[in-house]
């Protein structure tokens, strides 16, 4: 079967049970692959095709980039020609939750809101609104499951008992969740949850940011829990009381649609906001009474850097941390962020910031029409970031 656009051509193909199969496989045609279990469908599909086409499509980068990327061997076969790039959907099961769709698990999710709630007609408001995992935009009713889901707690609180006599009775939880409850102090751990009070009841099963201490091993650790938006919003609240309120944020992509609300509020509020991005970035800033005060600054150079870092000026917090602010991050995985209370690494992390900010220092500013212009200016001073670091730790 031919096609006016070429075909894709296999010879000798030979991966797993094939014996020298030879094809053509027509372009921009439904091909459907059929056969009964082990008659070589994904042998061709996957081991041979989507192998080949991922083994040329890696090929194009450089040496660097490739060392991170996964290794595909040479599919065993005579030839494989007129191969193009290809897309693959394979046979394993989708990651993520309950709220993972096409859109979050790609990422264009946050992009997707932003754009509805800039030119959608009427306007349900801010991206937020367009968002199903947030609550100012999740249904009240399922909380965005498109179904209404509930725990009943008698299934796994035995009232009979207390917490020191295993009234948890969750089959999920391991032995540090179950004993996180009476090690917290917030309970009588020998009361019997029948005695309980509502308001006992209700931090047991509903609480959440309290603060306790317990031990870990011969130490005592102290526990909380404040999110980004959290931290954002006390930056808001500082400089409403007369503090000097900045924001500085540093990651490889910003495109998580909270964190980006929660920044334009920041800049509506008289926060200034200094972002610097090495790669996609959701935000739009300098609009007039909108992001006015919010600088996004993209900065390549020799090296690639992975360092995510956050200071709040007003309260006087750095945070360091492992995730971008992306949904694939912030909903689907297990990202650690802890503080720098060191004030000799606090003074590294803000001459970092400095350095990236100085106004002569070689960058892509975005503008609030969306491109990219570079800075400095021809005919004007310029200085590398990464050099002007480097050399700073070798002459101090």
């Amino acid at each position: 079967m031919g096609s006016p656009y070429g075909n894709i051509e296999v010879r000798g193909a030979r991966e797993n049970n094939l014996k020298d199969v030879t094809l053509q496989i027509p372009k921009r045609k439904l091909t459907i692959f059929t056969g009964v279990s082990g008659s070589g469908k994904s042998s061709i599909v996957f081991d041979t095709l989507a192998t080949e086409a991922q083994r040329q499509l890696y090929e194009n980068f450089s040496l660097f980039i490739r060392s991170f990327l996964p290794k595909y061997p040479q599919p065993d076969a005579d030839a494989i020609e007129n191969l193009t790039m290809a897309v693959i959907v394979d046979q394993k099961r989708l990651g993520g939750g309950s709220h993972s769709t096409v859109g979050t698990v790609t990422d264009i999710h946050g992009v997707l809101r932003l754009l509805f709630s800039r030119v959608g007609k009427p306007s349900a408001g801010g991206a937020i609104a367009y968002s199903f995992n947030d609550p100012r935009g999740a249904c009240p009713e399922c909380g965005g499951l498109g179904k209404k889901v509930g725990v009943a707690s008698d299934d796994f609180l035995d009232l009979s008992k207390s917490l020191n006599e295993g009234a948890i009775q969750v089959p999920f939880f391991g032995e540090w969740e179950a004993q996180a409850y009476t090690l917290s102090g917030f309970f009588d751990n020998n009361k019997k949850l029948s005695k309980f009070t509502k308001d006992e009841m209700d931090l047991l099963l509903y609480g959440k940011d309290r603060k306790f201490k317990t031990k870990l091993g011969e130490k005592t650790i102290n526990l909380t829990y404040a999110g980004i938006i959290e931290r954002i919003e006390r930056e808001i609240a500082a400089n409403r009381d007369g503090a000097e309120g900045r924001i500085r944020l540093k990651a490889n992509a910003l495109v998580d649609e909270q964190v980006i609300d929660a920044l334009y509020r920041a800049s509506q509020a008289g926060v200034r906001v200094e972002v610097v991005v090495r790669g996609i970035c959701a935000l739009k800033p300098g609009a007039p009474g909108y992001s006015e005060n919010i600088v996004v600054r993209s900065i390549l150079g020799r090296f690639l850097e992975h360092s995510r870092i956050i200071h709040f000026s007003a309260i006087d917090e750095f945070w360091i941390g492992s995730a971008d602010m992306m949904h694939r991050n912030l909903d689907r995985r297990v990202e650690v962020m802890a503080q720098v209370k060191d004030p000799r690494l606090t003074a590294q992390l803000d001459d970092m910031f400095e350095s990236a900010m100085d106004p002569a220092t070689r960058c892509w500013e975005l503008g609030a029409d969306g491109h990219w212009t570079a800075s400095p200016q021809e005919g004007h001073t310029v200085r590398d970031h990464q050099v002007s670091l480097m050399e700073r730790r070798r002459h101090p």
